[in-house]
């Protein structure tokens, strides 16, 4: 994969020799964070089978430049799949292009089909037919997903919808109320695949589609409730997947040839630039290098690190935000996917979770190499719940690292026990979840929006008090009443003190792990503590997942009171500004001496990309 960008967007492309190339539209919001995997794993297999592919996330969603709260985002995410069409089109020997959109993607690809040339199929995933509609579901999965306590519900007042702290605005929603599939009729026939999730009401876009001469295939959408359920949860749709990529490969790949050279680009803004780029043993892993326009002298880089299956954006798009942020403040950070999560190739098991065991700790290990070797120095690592897990224990046995940062960290000890803990609650958080989405489907089928609103509310409920309970268990195996400790913790957190690595644990109020830590350690908020360079704090009015953007705003200054700081003993790291733009690589030596900050490659060219609302 090449990292690559145009106007707002970033995107992936897979490079591959046929002269038909395929362009992936991705779903919004909620439903992008679980299907990322799914997608990345779709575009891949094409690739293999001999087709250029692109992916790439819309204005304001995602790693594209702008948020939520952003002007006319439906006119830019429609403008965007043209610019994402003619920028496969360039590509050297690329003839026709096959367009493959999922959810919101699948209707908005279909209503630009006509305007670019070169397009000669459609694959519609389980399409948003009527954008009313949809913002009713969205709606509904609101209220499906809501177990979060009303704090960190629409904080911002700018949410007319919020799933999981993704928000869709009062604007967006309105213009997303105006689109509509139920009369849509290419210019010209072309294969059409239609692919039908349960309870969905497209007779009158396939009877469209074929009055307008479309060979259109219908077919179920099997596993699209157990993909659309939670990103930790989530089960990848395989037999979909091969589905789609069939019906492509028999339409046919195209003349073989050269594959196009495609270099990596950088997306540019005047705060900060960044760049998709793969590492490891043949560029499995993927991320977003984040880079600032002025870097502070002697700043570590930051490492973010997956919270249990949340891709690198992280969970309501924290990690994007919170990177900017940093660089706005003038450090930079790295945004990365372990093996078998969003962008990151998947060699694992089918059904086992990349996290908590030794491949999420060599992840991140490749991980602080490459931007060692990149001349960046070693990082600060932040991660939440499982990404504290991998962080602690690759800190503790790493003495390069010398500053990291873990949020709600659950335990420190993963057990077969625990273990099976955890897949029970991802297999009920599923089937409760898909179920609850199938019930108001069929109530939706049969009795209309206000009778799924009503079931789906009763649902919720259900799926409530049925997750409380096996999270509850989850806890009890995590924090037993009585603890028996070996001292294993105590003498670990030892030893990073007295090597001079600072550590910070923070815990949202009330979070079972807080009681964890001091049972291992004696370590609370407001104790007595002699671990030199150890801290304690305190998100409050904050979940597990921490969703609120307020939460997420203060682990961005608690990361930059770390990595503004010298290792315990040094003094203050200097906060010198340097200009971004230069190949040479950044480095630490010589506090005070103004050096470029770098992107990660020297050959790398960069699309410039300013907000409308700036001057």
């Amino acid at each position: 994969m090449i990292g690559v960008s145009f106007g707002a967007c970033q995107g992936w492309f897979h490079p591959a020799s046929g002269s038909c190339a395929v362009l992936v539209c991705s779903g919004h919001g909620f439903e992008e964070l679980c299907a990322r995997s799914t997608l990345m794993r779709l575009a891949d297999q094409l690739a293999q089978a001999g087709m250029p592919v692109l992916r790439f996330d819309y204005p304001g969603t995602a790693n594209a430049a702008g948020g939520d709260g952003d002007p006319n985002l439906v006119a830019g995410w429609r403008q965007s799949i043209k610019d994402a069409a003619l920028w496969l089109k360039a590509r050297e020997g690329v003839q026709d292009i096959i367009v493959i959109g999922f959810r919101l993607g699948a209707m908005l690809a279909a209503l630009e089909a006509e305007a670019v040339e070169g397009i000669s199929a459609l694959a519609l995933l389980a399409p948003v037919v009527s954008g009313r509609q949809y913002t009713r579901e969205t709606a509904i999965l609101s209220k499906i997903m809501d177990t979060m306590p009303s704090y960190a519900v629409d904080e911002q007042g700018c949410c007319a919808i919020d799933v999981c702290g993704f928000c869709t605005s009062a604007e967006t929603e309105a213009d997303l109320k105006g689109l509509s599939l139920h009369e849509f009729r290419p210019a010209k026939p072309m294969p059409i695949l239609l692919m039908e999730q349960r309870g969905a009401k497209q007779d009158k876009l396939a009877s469209s589609l074929e009055a307008a001469g479309c060979v259109t295939t219908r077919v179920p959408f099997h596993g699209y409730e157990e993909l659309i359920c939670d990103p930790t949860a989530s089960r990848v749709p395989t037999g979909a997947i091969d589905t789609v990529v069939n019906w492509v490969r028999e339409i046919g790949i195209g003349a073989i040839g050269t594959e196009p050279e495609v270099a990596a680009t950088a997306l540019v803004t005047p705060d900060w630039s960044e760049q998709g780029v793969t590492f490891g043993a043949g560029g499995k892993l993927a991320g977003i290098v984040c880079m600032p326009q002025k870097r502070i002298r002697n700043s570590p880089p930051v490492i973010f690190i997956n919270s249990g299956m949340n891709y690198h954006i992280g969970w309501a798009r924290s990690s994007v935000r919170q990177a900017r942020a940093l660089a706005e403040a003038g450090i930079m950070s790295l945004r990365y996917d372990l093996p078998g999560i969003g962008d990151s190739i998947d060699e694992l098991p089918t059904g086992k979770l990349p996290l908590y065991d030794e491949r999420a700790e060599q992840g991140l290990t490749m991980a602080i190499d490459w931007l060692i070797e990149q001349g960046h120095g070693a990082p600060l690592l932040f991660g939440a719940c499982s990404g504290g897990y991998t962080a602690f224990h690759v800190a503790r046995k790493d003495t390069r690292i010398e500053k990291v940062l873990v949020a709600n960290l659950q335990c420190f000890h993963w057990t077969v026990e625990t273990g099976f803990a955890v897949e029970r609650w991802r297999d009920m958080r599923r089937a409760e979840i898909s179920a609850a989405h199938v019930r108001a489907a069929d109530a939706r089928a049969g009795s209309g929006a206000g009778r799924a609103l009503s079931v789906c509310k009763a649902a919720t409920g259900f799926v409530r008090k049925v997750l409380a309970g096996s999270k509850r268990r989850i806890r009890d195996k995590l924090v037993p009443k009585k603890m028996a400790d070996d001292g294993r913790v105590l003498g670990w957190i030892k030893e990073m003190s007295a090597r001079r690595c600072e550590l910070a644990f923070v815990y949202a109020r009330g979070e079972a792990g807080a009681a964890m830590l001091e049972a291992h350690t004696g370590l609370a908020v407001g104790a007595p503590n002699s671990f030199r360079g150890v801290s304690i704090h305190t998100l409050e009015n904050c979940d597990h997942s921490i969703t609120p953007r307020a939460a997420q705003d203060e682990l961005v200054q608690l990361i930059c009171q770390l990595a503004t700081i010298s290792p315990v003993g040094g003094e203050q790291a200097a906060s010198v500004a340097v200009a971004a733009g230069s190949a040479a690589p950044a480095t630490n030596s010589g506090a005070g001496i103004e050096e470029p900050a770098s992107l990660p490659f020297s050959s790398t060219a960069t699309a410039t990309y300013r907000h409308p609302g700036m001057a």
